[in-house]
Order: C-alpha cells, then sequence, then structure tokens
C-alpha cells in the first residue's frame, strides 16, 4: 500500500518544531550573550548565572549542535529533505550527551534546581519525538517515492 502524506502536515509538524527551536535558540543567544537582563527575567541567582557563563568549549559545541540541529531540521522537513531528519538526529545526540554530562558532571540538578531541571528533561523528550516524528514522516516518504 502506497503511503500519501498530505504536504500540510510537514508544515505543520515544522511550524511546531520552529516554535520549540526558536525558544531554544533564542535562549542560546540570550545565554551566549552574557544577557544579564535576560538572566534577570528568568530569576536566576549568582550561581545559576555562574553556571552558564564558565561553559567549557565543549559543552557549548553540544549545545549548539543540539539548538541549531532542530531550528535546520524544522527547516528543512516541508521540503522532504532526509537532512532533515539527519539534522534533527544530530540535535538529540547533542542534547543527549549535554544532559547526560551536565547532570552527571556538572551537577547541573543541584545547581538549576528542580523546576529548571525537569525543564531541560522535558525538552530533550520533546527533541526526542520532533525527531522521530521527523524520522518517520521522512523515511516513509522516500518509500513511498522510490
Amino acid at each position: 500500500m502506497r503511503y500519501n502524506m498530505k504536504k500540510w502536515r510537514y508544515w505543520f509538524v515544522s511550524i511546531i518544531a520552529l516554535l520549540i527551536s526558536g525558544i531554544g535558540a533564542y535562549d542560546y543567544i540570550m545565554t551566549l550573550g552574557n544577557n544579564t537582563a535576560y538572566f534577570e527575567s528568568l530569576g536566576y541567582g549568582a550561581n545559576q548565572i555562574a553556571y552558564f557563563t564558565n561553559y567549557p568549549v565543549p559543552l557549548i559545541i553540544l549545545w549548539t549542535l543540539s539548538v541549531w540541529g532542530m531550528v535546520i531540521g524544522a527547516l528543512l522537513l516541508p521540503f522532504r529533505l532526509r537532512w532533515s531528519a539527519y539534522a534533527l538526529f544530530a540535535s538529540v545526540a547533542g542534547q543527549v550527551f549535554l544532559d547526560l554530562i551536565t547532570f552527571t558532571f556538572k551537577h547541573r540538578w543541584d545547581v538549576l534546581g528542580a523546576k529548571l531541571g525537569t525543564q531541560d528533561l522535558i525538552i530533550l523528550i520533546l527533541t526526542i519525538i520532533a525527531a522521530v516524528v521527523v524520522w518517520r514522516y521522512s523515511v516513509k516518504y522516500d518509500k513511498s517515492h522510490i
């Protein structure tokens, strides 16, 4: 049986993914810019601000991969390019490694608290769900248009 995905579904999933990744991209830009007003608007204390302003380069690389992989994957999805799935896979990999390292070695949960730690885990789950959905769409699209 031939799989026929309506194009509007690709756009819908892409828009949702862009909204989610847009929040991450904004946070990324504000955080790396050391925007104190942004930190204060989030209610961060001195320890939390220091945590993000002293981020090691390898963690910034993983964070960059996570944030911008999601943005690129969402932008490519409506064009039904398999690269969107690869970009989202890279995003998930970056997010998983970032969370593993920061929760384990940088004591993220202790520094940020339960609220922000839970928020980070929810973001990880949403990123994984988005990557799975996009992968599913791209595989089914490839099979139906061989």
